[in-house]
This record gives structure tokens, sequence and C-alpha cells, in this order.
């Protein structure tokens, strides 16, 4: 397996990154000393409209995958869908080019909701991937002829599946982070480049170029991985109607919830943790849009 296989994520997460600093930049100084911007019917707190704006983005999120979500492991839609969301979250990433100026905040805005979206959504149908990848290995087929055989139990079979899942996990994640460090080694020569520091000009326009330049290397990066994966077909539904087949498969996991104590706990404190961890950063991030990058 070619290393393009596991890379195409390898990219700095533009629409989580830079976007969230951006927007709040944009919003800090269109509200000014007043503190206040008219949003979503009436006057709001930067913090409320920060707030609201990832309400916003998760409940758009869990419609979506009520209603896609089952296409990422059922079918053989996985692919063209997670090309058709790349396409939206690299436009997303090169749009914020034309939004550096507090004027525009409202767009600022909808970008940022969107990117999030595009973002949880392509890396979804990305790591739905990684099961076949897993299964078309030649470990696997070993592994898979020698249950056939009856060598082995379905339990032995499981367990190897699972391990070899995570390594090509483990593999795609430890190459993304190491490549993100080149990356934010070039960042911070553009900031410097474009002397960040000298304005509040300067300071918008330089965050709008990183977010399109972790656009523009996600791009890249991607690219190989839809000339070059394979159309490998997922799970049947079983004349079942995909998203039919979805939310059955969410209603057999919800009866099976019980058996998984200590897991719906991990689980539940996990989401609890991310949830709490992306509404403290979007307030915190809130007295860093008046100083400049090079102060981050």
């Amino acid at each position: 397996m070619s290393i393009t296989a596991v890379f195409p994520e390898k990219k700095l997460t533009a629409n989580t990154d830079f976007a969230p600093t951006a927007c709040q930049n944009l919003l800090s100084q269109a509200a000014g000393d007043q503190g206040t911007l008219y949003f979503a019917g009436k006057q709001r707190s930067i913090d409320s409209i920060v707030l609201l704006s990832n309400g916003i983005s998760f409940a758009i999120q869990v419609v979506l995958f009520l209603i896609i979500g089952s296409f990422a492991d059922f079918g053989n839609w996985r692919p063209n869908i997670l090309i058709v969301l790349s396409v939206v979250a690299y436009a997303i990433g090169f749009a914020w080019l034309g939004v550096h100026e507090a004027d525009k905040w409202h767009v600022g805005v909808g970008l940022y909701i969107v990117g999030l979206i595009a973002y949880q959504t392509t890396l979804t149908f990305w790591t739905a991937a990684f099961p076949g990848l897993a299964r078309n290995t030649k470990e696997m087929k070993d592994v898979a002829e020698q249950y056939v055989a009856g060598s082995i139990s379905r339990d032995e079979y499981d367990h190897a599946d699972t391990m070899k899942r995570s390594q090509l996990a483990n593999i795609a994640f430890y190459v993304q982070s190491v490549g993100e460090l080149f990356v934010l080694a070039v960042i911070v020569g553009i900031m410097f480049a474009l002397n960040v520091d000298a304005s509040e000009k300067n300071n918008n326009w330089g965050l709008s170029v990183l977010i399109a330049f972790a656009s523009g290397v996600w791009l890249l990066v991607s690219l190989p991985w839809f000339v070059l994966e394979k159309r490998r077909p997922g799970q049947d539904p079983q004349g079942s109607n995909i998203v039919v087949a979805g939310l059955k498969q969410l209603v057999h996991a919800a009866r099976q919830v019980l058996k998984l104590k200590q897991s719906v706990i991990y689980l539940i404190g996990r989401d609890i943790f991310i949830v709490a961890v992306i509404c403290h950063f979007g307030i915190m991030y809130m007295p860093l849009t008046n100083i400049h990058m090079t102060g981050y």
C-alpha cells in the first residue's frame, strides 16, 4: 500500500484551526467598543455569536449524518460523496481570500459554519475507507482464507481485522502529524513574509492567506487519494434503502449499548470534553483577536 493511501487528510485543518480566529477577528473589529452585533434576530455579544455558530454547525451535522451518514458504510457512494464534500471544503478555504475586512463579518461567520460542516463530513467519509483498506491487505486476505478453512474462529478474525484497521489509522495520523510540522514551518515563514505584525489590515490578510494555503496543501495531498483509491464496495444493505439500513444500524447499536457500559461512559465523556474544548477555545480566542498572529 502506497503512502498516499493513508495521507489524504494530511493538512493543517484550515477550517478548524485558522477559520475560528479569522472569524472572531472580524467580529471583534466589527463590534468595536460596543461589543455586540446584530445576529440571528437580535443584538448579541461576540461570545454568543461564536457559540451560536458552533451550535448551528453541530445541528446541521446531525441532520446531514442522519441522511447521508450511512452512505459512508453502505453501497458504493462513499468515494463520490467524499470528492464532492472535499471540493466544497476547498472552495470554503480559498473563499477566505476575499473575506478579510470587518464589514464582511457576516460572510466570515457563514464560511466558518459551512467550513466546520465540510471538514467533519470529509473526515468521516475518509475514515470510513479504513475497513475496506484493512480487509484488502495481504495479511487480512490470508486471515480470511484461514477463517474460511476453519483454522481460526470468528472472534480471532474480528480481532485481526480490528488490529489491522488500527494499524492503518495510526500510520495515517502519524504521517499527518509529521507532515503538519513542515506545513507549520512554512506558515511561520508566510506570516513573516506578509508582515502580519505591522497592522490590523496585514493581520487580517495574513489569516486569510494561511487558510487558503492550508486548503491548498489539503487539495495537493488529497488528489493522489482520489486518483489511486480503488473503488471498493461498502457493506451490503441487504435489500433495504441505504438510509434505512443506516437507521437500522443505529437502532441496533442503541439496543446493544447497555452491554458496553464502560464504552458508553467513555464516549459520552469524550463528546462532552470535545464540545467543552471547542466552546472554551471559541471564547478563549476572543482576547487574541486584538493582537497580531506572531503574538500567538
